[in-house]
């Protein structure tokens, strides 16, 4: 089991019924009330922490005991996670080295999955990094501009949409490659 460092800790308590709603309590006391669509995963529930508490999805861990629990993972009926249940976590925020670390893991993996595998899975990848990255990113933007030349329309229109939200105004090597 794998120390995590943190610069902060809270105890989360999740109580979900059929429709999962989330009750999420803090140590001091703090709670806030969700509404996490069924079979979300843990990262959605992640980013429903951040927008709620402004705390980086990037810099929380979610413990489940002495686990943590995998982004991918699902909480919801068809789920080893299920509504109905009441799920006690724990939500460790960690230092910002650790965090700069996993967002530069990510987005590489991201970008491997862009240019690699089935074209569902590749689109995903496409349509995820633009959440990701910073506008202007370049290897990016390099990256999405060679996925909007594919032979798979899918994968293209994915790139060009990422491409809007990620190219800056007046990014001339897109202007031109478009």
């Amino acid at each position: 089991h794998t120390q995590i460092p943190s610069v902060g800790r809270f105890r989360l308590q999740v109580h979900m019924s059929s429709d999962i709603p989330v009750s999420i309590t803090k140590l001091n006391g703090d709670e806030v009330q969700l509404m996490l669509p069924a079979d979300s995963s843990v990262r959605r529930l992640k980013h429903l922490i951040a927008e709620a508490w402004q705390i980086p999805w990037l810099a929380q861990r979610l413990l489940r005991g002495h686990n943590e629990l995998e982004d991918q993972l699902l909480i919801g009926p068809s789920s080893r996670i299920t509504a109905g249940s009441n799920l006690a976590l724990t939500l460790v925020v960690v230092n910002g080295e650790e965090m700069a670390r996993k967002h530069e893991a990510l987005v590489k993996q991201t970008h491997e999955r862009m240019l690699n595998g089935r074209s569902s899975q590749r689109t995903t990848a496409i349509r995820e990094v633009s959440g990701l990255v910073e506008k202007g990113c370049e290897n990016t933007i390099s990256a999405l501009l060679g996925c909007s030349k594919d032979r798979d329309f899918f994968i293209r229109y994915a790139a060009i949409e990422a491409l809007a939200e990620i190219a800056l105004e007046q990014d001339r090597k897109v202007e031109t490659a478009l």
